[in-house]
């Protein structure tokens, strides 16, 4: 009965306590646009969203944050997900969380900065961390806003 009980303890603490993922993802590239029209298309959150190729529709949330978006998107083989993104801006650009399905998050930050050597230009930077609980690897390789 003894064992049992270890058994069932640790099968408890097991569920109790997920395993939890996290991969980080940086990409940078550079624009010929002033930091103040890069920054202000960040800010304009319908384009941004459209920017994704899976996204098939997106409305806000109904009663809640006002900068939340519940967001489908639609892969090749017909299947669609639904998650909730929370739009953050700051001064230098836009800070996003996803909260989707099966206990997983991801907190992008993109980021404008003034080129180096260049009057006019900047360097938009993309900084994206996902949290995978249970036994699902962080399968994303990176994303398609700056390319």
């Amino acid at each position: 009965m003894y064992r049992m009980h270890l058994m069932y303890s640790f099968v408890i603490t097991f569920y109790m306590r997920p395993f939890i993922l996290t991969k980080t993802f940086s990409a940078s590239c550079e624009a010929a646009v002033s930091q103040r029209d890069a920054v202000d298309f960040l800010h304009d959150l319908p384009s941004f969203i459209n920017l994704g190729p899976l996204v098939e529709s997106y409305a806000l949330e109904k009663g809640g944050n006002p900068c939340t978006y519940k967001v489908i998107d639609r892969f090749k083989m017909g299947l669609t997900t639904t998650y909730r993104a929370t739009f953050t801006t700051c001064d230098d650009g836009l800070d996003v969380e996803v909260a989707a399905g099966a206990w997983t998050r991801l907190r992008s930050q993109y980021r404008v900065r003034p080129s180096q050597g260049r009057e006019l230009g900047v360097e938009m930077i993309e900084h994206v961390t996902v949290d995978v609980r249970l036994l699902l690897p962080p399968s994303s390789s990176g994303t398609n806003f700056l390319q």
